[in-house]
This record gives C-alpha cells, structure tokens and sequence, in this order.
C-alpha cells in the first residue's frame, strides 16, 4: 500500500508540474489521462509494459519511411561496429528489462534520460557524434536513449508492446547474421523486419505489439536508439523528453529510494523511502540467512622486537631533488652546456640526480658516449628521457650489463646501441633475476636458436621488461590457441613481427580479430590465413585504422561484402595503408590513363597493389617507359591496362626492360610485353621464340617470292 501510494502521489505532483507549461492541448490531455491512471510504474522490477498512455493526434503504423539522416548515419556504421567490439571485449554487457526480454538479451548503455552515461564518450566517441547529428533541430534527439542491443544465438523476444506511440525505435545493424528478424504480431499489413549489417532498419513505432527471432548460431547485436514521432511540434519534443525524464527519474526514485530520507512523512519521497527500505531489509535478511557461518579473526599480535637491522638510511630515505639551492654550479653548467639543455630540461635531469651521483656526471656521461659510440643528439635524448641512469654505478651495474647482453645475444656495437637506445631502462634490469631467465624461456618455448633469438630481441627489447608468468606466456598460449597455429607458425609469427609480444590481448589482438570475423564473416581458417600473412594485423586499431579503411575501400571500389572479403584476405596489407595514401592512388590513375571510376575500381580490384605502390618511383616511370618502348599513344596503353590491370604492377627491371629488349632482338613488336606481361619467363620466351620463328619464316617467304 504505502509504494502505491508513493507511486500516485509523485505521480500527480509531476503531472502539476507538467500541466503548467503544457505546450499544446494535446500534450495537457495526454499529461491528464497518465495522472488519473492507477497503474503503478512496473507490476515487477524490470517488466517493459508500461502504462503511459498514447499521444493523441498521431499517424500510427508498424514500420516508417526511410529518415533524411540515414545515410549519414550509415556511413559511420563500421566505426560504431568497431566502438561496439572494443567495448564488449572490456565491459560485460547488462542484462536488459530483465526476464521480460530473456536471459540472453543485453544492452552496453550510451544514453539514459537524455544524458550520455558516464564514461561513454570515452568509449563510443564516434558513435555519440553521429547519434548527434542524426538529432539535427531535434532537441533531444537520437541520444535520449542509446545502447547497443545483444541478442543471444537461438532466441527469441516473446510479443510485448513498448506501450508508447510518441517515440520511434531505430535499430543500426552491428552484428546481423541470417534467420534473424522482428515480426509485428497484431498488423497484417506489415512484413517483417530483417535487420543487415550497416544498415538502418525502418523506424519502428513499438506500441504495435511485436517479437523478435534470432534462430541462427551467432549473436545479433544492434545500435538502439529513439526518435520522436515526426507528427510532434518542437515545443511538443521539449515537454515530451521533461515527462520522459521527470516519470524516469520518479521510477528510479521508487526502487532506489533513500531510506534515510524524511522518515515517517507522507510526501511521494518519504513513502518512496520507506519503500526502499522495507526492500532493502528483506534482501538483507535473505542474504543473511544464506550465508554460511564465519569464523571469527584470530587477534593480532604486534611484535616490539627491535632486533631487525634497519633499513640502510640512503636506500629508505627518499630522493632528494637536485634543487637549485642545493645544486653545485659546476654540475649545473656541465649539463647545461655538455647536453645543450633547455631549462626545462635541465629541470627534469635534476630532480631525479641523486646527490651522490653528482661528481660522477662528467665521467659517466663520457663512458656512455664512448661504450655506446653515441653522438651528442643521442646521448642528450638517453639521458632527458631516462635521466635516472645517471644514478647507476659504471662498474657495478652499466659496464657488466651491456657486457652481458653483448655476449649473450652476439651483438655488434651498431646492434648494442640500437637496443640500449629503443630501451634505454635496460640497463637497469638484473641479469640474474630478469634478463637471462626470460631469454632462457623464449628459447626454450619457440625453440629459437641463437641467430633467431637475437632477430626477435635487438628489434624489440622491450619483451626485456616483460613478466612471463602473467604477459609473455599466457599471450602466446592465447595466440596459439585462438588462431589453432601449430609451433613453427606460432615460431614464424614472432620472428615476422616481434612487437607482437607487446600487443594487449584484450586491448588489441581480441577485439580486432573478433571484429573482422564479424564484419567480413570470415572463417577461423581465413581468418588464421590473414593474421599468418600479416601479423601486425593484430595490433592495428580497430576504431582507427581498420574499420575506416574497410569503409573506404568498400565506399570508393563500389564493392559488395563478397567482394571486400576476397580482396581484403587476398591483399591483407591494404589494411595498414593510410587512406590517403590509397586515394592519391586511384586519383592518380585516374588523371594518368583517363579512368572514370567504374573503370578505375575495375582496374584496383583485379590489382589491388595498385594502391600502395609509389606513384614517383614506380608507377610513373614504368607507364612513361611502356609508352616509348612500345610506341603506343596513351590511350591504346590504357585500354590494354583495363583488359590486363596487372600490367602496372609488374617490375620495370625485372620483367619489362628485358622482355623489350628480348622482343627487339627477335623482331618482335615490344608491344607484345604487355599481352604477355602475367606470362612467367618460361611461358615468355617459349612463346616469344614462336613469334620469332613466324617472323624469320615471314620474312623468308617475302625475300623468296619477291613481296
């Protein structure tokens, strides 16, 4: 009784509220009829009828026309996509309104109420702009209620009605497979909905009764968010998003109220309060009733035993800066002058000097200019950015480290600096303790030998810092797992591309392999065959690099999903190119040959290394050479480029110098270089040495008949 109670008074409290500056007649009437209701906010907790009435005067029908802003939106849908996957594979989604929706129904909020959630634009800052702008004069707009909608392989969202006729429900296609669609179960009139990947389903008026299906093996995942009804004013918008927040806050209100505030009262707060707290009891009496006896701590002694040697006092003490009161003039001048240092500089050099390392700073930085064969930039950039070195001894630890790692790897002098400068922190770590255990394991798991464990540590040292109990075993054991590699494919991996070993399973190798299953709808085989071709793959940013440069290819190429997959896993390194790179490409090629962009997109998908190659250094002198060694005008090169588009991709020196060169020497028109230009050498000169045989016969023939 008192939650009912609660219920209607702040019911009619807001409705006093929202009556005073109701808009339109039709806003005040409906704000009248939701008041005079006696449905409380939820029968249970987390059920999704609601009882908020209909708007009156609005068009009603299952499914809307296609909206102004969806092709916006849709071309921000692979860097929503890429958000989404980066999120997920960091945050467990939440189960949404309950068991209403089923057990494997989720939602990752964006916007609750109008307002994005904490931390979320952070986490989907692509997604929020282009909520943003679908909102366009709206004031509240796409981002009053935002989330990513999950829904579980063979499952289904029984019949329910969102009991509201003012909003309209958009979904954004993240992750669709097929057998994967909503029904409207009380209109005929309507078919059903089958949602695609990037692509905006219909607006949705959700008062018509519906369900959704997901018969397949995958997950369906959706960018939901509303809309207002287009039939409402601006003025009606504004009211319609204060009731909506105003009716959401008391709700919360009445499930989470403060028990602690104004007791014994009979305003909606004080009843929502009691309410709260007489649930709160409950669940802490069952939680308590559960829960097992526990022992009670044994007492703490405290010992006052003082026979534990002290701490040495230079190693406990903190450091003391090297202050400018404190600061010898010479040690100040010699910084400032030997290293060519700014103030600033100078600053951070001092306040990590110890002062006992001040009268070694003139020898110190002699023997690192001399061990290391460093120049005065290099010595300078080591010593600003890891200035602590200078506090380590020559003799105990500097001169035995580097003498180690020289030993141990077979480093020239050029390797030992290259290293000691990508990681100069190094020098501190502990041969015994650190360094020579970790390499003994490297070996030992990717069964390295010497050559090939030098090749993997000189480039990146950093995997010298690394743990292998907690970071360098269980990411190769994941590697090795997910991508079902054998031991010399897991060995090949690293010794391709070690900074491997410092890419984040969760941060990196995860959401961008989940990704690109997801959106090229690859196999674990061709997903495995692309990584193995190019396994910095894995490091690339989803959000950054690989999902606009999908994008872009699909977009500029005019390709399918087919057609993206084919050349993607074929050409796996078109994902680390800059799309500017790629673009002044194609419009090179476009300028240069007089391409229109069906033409052009013909051309870069039959030879996508048309789109890294440089423009300076090879295509432009192979094109103006096949040109003069072929006597072709420009045109005629271009049609045989478009029935070939291989043929600017062949080597100059390699295959067209000396099949010209072959071709004059045989009589034959160079041209032919370019009909044969996928030829091997073999098929080449076995062909070419028809031609000549043609060639010296025609030529017979006409001596002999006198023609």
């Amino acid at each position: 009784m008192a939650a009912a109670a609660a219920w209607r008074a702040a019911r009619q409290k807001t409705a006093t509220s929202l009556l005073a500056a109701a808009p339109t007649e039709r806003f005040e009437a409906f704000v009248r009829k939701w008041a005079e209701s006696d449905d409380e906010p939820y029968a249970a907790r987390g059920q999704t009828l609601r009882a908020r009435g209909d708007y009156p005067g609005l068009s009603e029908r299952p499914a809307w026309p296609r909206p102004a802003w969806a092709d916006e939106l849709e071309a921000h849908a692979d860097i929503i996509a890429a958000e989404y996957v980066a999120a997920s594979n960091t945050v467990e989604l939440a189960p949404y309104f309950g068991g209403d929706y089923g057990d494997d129904y989720a939602g990752l909020d964006i916007a609750k109420q109008g307002e994005i959630m904490p931390g979320a634009r952070k986490q989907f800052p692509e997604t929020i702009k282009a909520l943003e702008h679908v909102s366009g004069e709206d004031p509240v707009g796409a981002t009053r209620l935002a989330f990513f909608a999950r829904q579980g392989p063979q499952s289904h969202v029984p019949p329910h009605s969102d009991m509201v006729n003012f909003l309209l429900t958009c979904h954004l296609g993240v992750a669709v497979p097929e057998d994967c669609r909503l029904f409207f179960t009380t209109s005929r009139e309507a078919s059903p909905i089958e949602w695609a990947r990037g692509a905006l389903a219909p607006p949705l008026q959700t008062s018509f009764e519906h369900a959704a299906f997901n018969d397949s093996e995958r997950e369906r995942v959706v960018l939901f968010f509303d809309v207002f009804h287009p039939e409402l004013s601006r003025e009606e918008r504004v009211a319609l998003a204060d009731f909506e927040s105003r009716r959401r806050a008391d709700e919360e209100a009445f499930w989470g109220g403060d028990d602690r505030a104004a007791p014994g009262g009979d305003d909606a707060a004080s009843l929502f309060a009691e309410a709260a707290r007489l649930r709160r009891e409950a669940a802490e009496a069952e939680r308590d009733a559960a829960r097992p006896p526990v022992a009670a701590p044994p007492r703490r002694t405290f010992s006052t035993d003082v026979s534990r040697p002290r701490q040495n006092a230079a190693v406990a003490a903190p450091r003391r800066a090297f202050g400018t009161l404190s600061k010898p003039a010479q040690v100040d001048d010699l910084l400032r002058t030997r290293l060519a240092l700014s103030k600033a500089e100078l600053e951070r050099v001092a306040r990590h000097l110890l002062v006992g390392a001040r009268a070694a700073v003139a020898p110190k930085l002699d023997w690192f200019q001399t061990r290391l064969e460093l120049d005065a930039g290099q010595l300078k950039r080591m010593v600003v950015t890891h200035p602590s070195l200078l506090n380590l001894g020559v003799e105990e630890t500097l001169a035995p480290t580097l003498d180690w790692l020289q030993r141990r790897l077979g480093l020239d002098a050029a390797q030992l600096r290259k290293m000691v400068l990508r990681l100069p922190p190094l020098l501190g770590y502990s041969v015994e303790d650190t360094m020579e255990p970790k390499l003994d394991w490297l070996q030992r798991r990717l069964d390295l030998d010497a050559a090939q464990l030098k090749k993997v540590v000189v480039p990146f040292p950093a995997l010298l810092g690394y743990r292998v109990e907690d970071n360098l075993a269980p990411k190769l054991d994941w590697l090795q797992t997910r991508l079902d590699l054998d031991d010399a494919q897991l060995k090949k991996m690293i010794l391709t591309s070690q900074s491997l070993l410092g890419y984040s399973v969760d941060d990196n190798m995860k959401p961008t392999l989940g990704w690109l299953r997801t959106r090229l709808e690859l196999s674990d085989a061709g997903l495995k065959r692309m990584v193995l071709a190019l396994p910095p793959l894995l490091g690339l940013s989803v959000v950054d690099n690989v999902a606009p440069t999908l994008a872009w290819l699909q977009r500029r190429l005019d390709l399918g999903d087919a057609g993206l997959r084919k050349m993607v896993v074929a050409y796996p390194t078109l994902l680390g190119l800059r799309i500017e790179r790629m673009e002044s490409n194609c419009a090179w090629l476009e300028r240069r040959l007089g391409l229109d962009e069906k033409q052009l997109a013909r051309v870069v998908v039959a030879s996508p290394p048309l789109l890294y190659l440089s423009v300076d250094d090879n295509l432009k002198p192979k094109l103006d050479y096949l040109l003069r060694a072929t006597g072709l005008s420009s045109s005629e090169l271009r049609d045989h480029i478009i029935r070939i588009p291989a043929i600017p991709s062949y080597s100059l020196e390699r295959r067209y110098r000396p099949r010209v060169e072959a071709c004059l020497a045989a009589g034959v028109d160079p041209a032919y270089v370019l009909t044969s230009a996928p030829y091997t050498d073999e098929k080449f000169d076995a062909r070419l040495g028809l031609k000549r045989d043609v060639v010296v016969a025609t030529a017979s023939e006409r001596a002999t008949t006198g023609i």
